[in-house]
């Protein structure tokens, strides 16, 4: 999944119409946040790729910051990427 994502990011290098990035970018995000369900592992790799795909589309997830809250039963490890990625995250309109 990660690497389909990777072709689309790529993809949509080249399109300069900002309503159709909104779009790839709503769609984006579902297959991500499925990958957030998985084992510690793997939603640490999901965690490190989303972190870098917040660098280039900033508010793909600004409304799904509640996927990143941690569990209890998270490692160490998640539960930081997880407390990076919702300081990034976090904005007046989305601290509720």
């Amino acid at each position: 999944m990660l690497s389909a994502v990777k072709v689309v990011l790529k993809l949509m290098e080249n399109i300069n119409n900002s309503d159709k990035i909104r779009s790839f970018c709503r769609k984006l995000a579902p297959p991500l946040i499925s990958l957030m369900s998985t084992e510690a592992e793997m939603t640490y790799v999901a965690i490190s790729n989303i972190n870098l795909i917040l660098m280039l589309y900033p508010s793909l997830f600004e409304k799904e910051v509640r996927i990143f809250f941690c569990n209890f039963q998270d490692p160490l490890y998640v539960k930081l990427a997880k407390l990076d990625l919702i300081v990034k995250l976090a904005q007046l309109g989305n601290v509720d």
